[in-house]
């Protein structure tokens, strides 16, 4: 439902907070925004975005939306809270992704030092108001795939290490196998030539006997 810049007559506000009503009726969380000079470009991405979440992402009139809120499951503010031009980041799923959505476009922008941006003033979460620090903060936590991510990356680091020490492991193995079998290879050659040694021992001692047998043999006869 769009309506003109100019002033809403009493019937225009009334449908105007009953849309917002059923805007946020089953909404998981509804998060208030301030946004600042954002191009179109940038803000049709981001409502792109948002709708794969099932977001929706609505500037709305601060005075009739805070009469919205009466007689909702939401608790009601002040003006106080509401500065500038706001919007409201409705999740209507998960009550984390619409508002990471709009986190991650704030971070981007402010990384390419872009003079537009976002600034969170709060948000509603199981129906309680909470400020925009605590918003924030929800808004910096890992997203369920993120922390997935880390945990499958937390379990197959270890499994990595282990197969690299168990390479390295079997590579030291081998290279002292090579090692002992070139050390044994010039002994068990010495050994093949021991049968002659043998022979030779053998010949000299027959030598010698008989040397001895012929000494007999002339002590004998004297």
């Amino acid at each position: 439902m769009v309506y003109s810049i100019m002033a809403l007559t009493k019937a225009a506000k009334k449908d105007l907070a009953h849309a917002y009503q059923e805007s946020f009726a089953n909404a998981k969380s509804v998060i208030v925004v301030k946004q600042s000079g954002i191009p179109v470009n940038a803000m049709s991405t981001i409502r792109k975005e948002l709708a794969r979440d099932n977001g929706t992402y609505t500037v709305v009139k601060k005075r009739v939306f805070l009469k919205s809120l009466e007689g909702t499951q939401l608790e009601m503010i002040s003006l106080d809270n509401l500065n500038e031009s706001v919007a409201i980041v409705i999740s209507n799923e998960d009550e984390f992704a619409p508002l990471k959505v709009v986190n991650n476009h704030n971070k981007s922008f402010k990384k390419d030092k872009k003079e537009y941006g976002f600034e969170f003033l709060g948000g509603w979460f199981d129906g309680q108001w909470k400020d925009a620090a605590h918003v924030t903060e929800l808004a910096d936590l890992p997203s369920q795939e993120e922390l997935i991510s880390k945990l499958l990356y937390l379990i197959k680091y270890p499994l990595q290490s282990l197969t690299m020490v168990a390479d390295q492991i079997a590579k030291k193995a081998t290279d002292e196998n090579m090692l002992v079998k070139d050390l044994v290879a010039p002994a068990t050659e010495q050994v093949e030539e021991t049968p002659a040694v043998e022979e030779a021992k053998e010949e000299a001692v027959e030598a010698a006997d008989e040397k001895t047998e012929e000494t007999n043999a002339d002590e004998a006869s004297a």
